[in-house]
């Protein structure tokens, strides 16, 4: 008798969670894309990648941040440094694949690490 209660309850059990699963994967759902032709042929301005507005960048010491503006970090509270743009970038330890960008690695996802003129913080 408590075999059949406790398998009638797992069978209840198990219909609740496959009846949220279906229902959540419905409302996940990607909407249908929009035809070409109602794609715009070029970014419109406000999409465009906006251009450097100078060739100064000013970088946590620490290498916790990267920012266009003076100011103090905002993870770890020291002044950033100023630096030339060109000497920043953003390299992988494993392969040397260098980036504007902080980020991981394209090759093999290593997180790229800041480097200022060439050198490692």
């Amino acid at each position: 008798m408590k075999r059949a209660s406790l398998a009638a309850a797992l069978m209840v059990i198990c219909l609740i969670v496959l009846a949220a699963c279906s229902k959540a994967a419905k409302e996940e759902a990607p909407s249908p894309t929009p035809p070409p032709a109602a794609k715009a042929a070029e970014p419109s301005p406000a999409t465009a990648p906006a251009a450097p507005a100078s060739d100064k960048v000013y970088v946590c010491p620490m290498g916790c941040e990267v920012s266009d503006h003076p100011g103090k970090c905002s993870k770890c509270g020291m002044d950033l440094k100023e630096e030339n743009r060109a000497d920043v970038a953003f390299v992988c330890p494993v392969c040397g694949f260098k980036a504007a960008q902080p980020g991981a690695c394209p090759k093999d996802h290593t997180v790229l690490t800041l480097e200022i003129a060439g050198k490692p913080l």
